[in-house]
C-alpha cells in the first residue's frame, strides 16, 4: 500500500506505510491503519507529523511487540495507544 502523506515516515512499530493524519476539532494526530498505533497529538498537522517521525525508544518498541498478534492471528486488545 502507498503512504497517504509523503512527509510521514513508516510506522515505527510495524513498518507499515498505510498511515494518515486524523483531524479532530482542535488537534491532529497520525494513525497507522495496519497496527492501529497512534502518535502524539498536536495543534497542527505539521506538529503531529514531526512528533510521529521521531523514532521510539527500544523499550517502547518491545512493549508494543508484546501486544501484537497471538499465535491464532487475532489482535490482542491491549494495544499501546
Amino acid at each position: 500500500m502507498k503512504k497517504i502523506n509523503a512527509d510521514l515516515r513508516p510506522c515505527p512499530f510495524c513498518g507499515s506505510e498505510y498511515i494518515c493524519i486524523i483531524s479532530l476539532v482542535e488537534r491532529k494526530y497520525v494513525w497507522c491503519g495496519y497496527c492501529e498505533f497512534s502518535g502524539p497529538s498536536g495543534k497542527s498537522a505539521a506538529i503531529a507529523v514531526s512528533l510521529w517521525n521521531r523514532r521510539p525508544h527500544e523499550q517502547d518498541r518491545m512493549a508494543h511487540e508484546s501486544c501484537e498478534k497471538d499465535d491464532s492471528g487475532a489482535k490482542n486488545d491491549q494495544r499501546r495507544i
